[in-house]
Order: C-alpha cells, then structure tokens, then sequence
C-alpha cells in the first residue's frame, strides 16, 4: 500500500507524506513482513442473482484508531521506520468497510 503527498508541519513547512507499508527492515538486516488481516462481512448468495460486492478504503482510518497518528512525532514518512509501520498495520485492521448487493439475473 502507498500514499504520496505532502503534509504540513508546525511553522507551516511542508514535508513530505510517504506512508508506504511492504517488507520492513530492523536491526541487524532483519525483515518484518507489515501485513494484517482484515475480515469483511461478505456474504454470497447462490441462485438466480449476481452478487456484486463493493470494498471501501476509507484513508483517514489509516490515522485515527486504535493509534491516532501524531504527525510531528511520527511524521509522514514511515519507510524504515518499523515502529510506524507497526502502528500503521494495525490501523490497517478498521480501514476497509464491505457492501454486498445481490441483483437479479436477467
């Protein structure tokens, strides 16, 4: 996942949003895989219908819960930054809502 932007930091100097999650990197070369779960209440409903699912990302959850984001702390650049990632993936976990929608065949 990557978000590119810009942010603006106290001062009202602007620095660069870099919030990429993938393979994370700790000491001494050691590798962290930042992915999370996420379970979506789907259902498929079988017959004469065609089931049509929408995904939702809702981009300011990856900053509100369960870690609220402190951008002059944690900034907006997270690469190499293990910790951050870690916060991130776990907000990963609240950012996607799912809708199901079963429409008759024609």
């Amino acid at each position: 996942m990557k978000m590119n932007g810009k942010w603006k930091a106290p001062g009202d100097v602007i620095k660069p949003f870099n919030f990429h999650l993938g393979i994370g990197m700790g000491e001494m070369g050691v590798f962290y895989q930042n992915y999370f779960r996420v379970t979506l209440p789907l259902k498929f409903v079988a017959g004469e219908v065609s089931n049509v699912f929408y995904i939702t990302m809702n981009i300011e959850k990856w900053f509100e819960s369960p870690n609220l984001w402190d951008w002059n702390v944690i900034g907006g650049q997270i690469m190499q930054n293990q910790p951050a990632m870690h916060k991130a993936c776990q907000n990963g976990a609240h950012v996607f809502a799912a809708r199901h929608q079963a429409v008759l065949k024609e």
